[in-house]
């Protein structure tokens, strides 16, 4: 009867743990954004890629490449998640609340998309540097972004400079590293931030292979 109750006792606290765990998690390194979510008992993602994983006691015991596993000890206190990685830190993870506000309900997920505010713009140029050109896009911080267009080129005829009129552009959101982009009428399409200043705000992205920085717009 004993053997019977802490049996019990046993899957109770383990299944109260996993409980625990599941869910989207934040924490911040190196003025990056950390994102760790549990899909299931065995598989978590982590800034986006889907690992195999096992729980043992407290260790969360991560598949590598070679077959084997790689420990993180983590304990959980006042609904904090600390994780130790092998290279000897740990990071503080915080749960993300499952509630949405209205601003981002209708894009992916969201939570970072204030980040991203401001002119970020891509370059290319002839090999003589007699033409050159820019697309800019213009992001409002709240999940519309406008596009336009600069070309200069230099020859015997003079400079001529043309600037593209703004169209309609489209729809984003940011949710950790990852920025997902929606043209209007168009394609949808993934990317990655690239750069931060220190106060997170993301001054860098590659969307779809396209670099777009706001160094780039000087």
């Amino acid at each position: 009867m004993k053997k019977v109750f802490f049996l019990v006792l046993f899957l109770v606290s383990v299944s109260l743990d996993a409980k625990n765990l599941s869910g989207n998690w934040v924490a911040i390194a190196d003025n990056q954004r950390v994102s760790l979510e549990f899909l299931s008992a065995s598989r978590l993602s982590y800034n986006g890629e889907v690992l195999a994983y096992q729980k043992v006691g407290s260790d969360i015991k991560v598949a590598d490449e070679y077959g084997g596993y790689i420990n993180y000890p983590y304990k959980m206190k006042n609904k904090v998640l600390y994780i130790t990685f092998p290279e000897g830190y740990t990071l503080v993870f915080k749960q993300i609340s499952k509630y949405k506000n209205k601003r981002t309900s209708n894009l992916k997920s969201g939570s970072d998309t204030y980040l991203l505010n401001g002119r970020l713009c891509s370059y290319s140029s002839s090999y003589n540097g007699g033409y050159s050109h820019s697309n800019i896009l213009y992001f409002d911080g709240r999940g519309r972004y406008s596009t336009s267009e600069q070309s200069y080129s230099s020859g015997d005829s003079g400079n001529y400079v043309n600037n593209g009129a703004s169209d309609g552009g489209g729809t984003y959101s940011v949710d950790g590293i990852n920025i997902y982009v929606h043209v209007n009428g168009g394609n949808s399409f993934s990317g990655k931030v690239t750069q931060r200043d220190n106060s997170g705000a993301i001054t860098g992205i590659n969307v779809n292979g396209n670099i777009f920085a706001k160094g780039l717009c000087d």
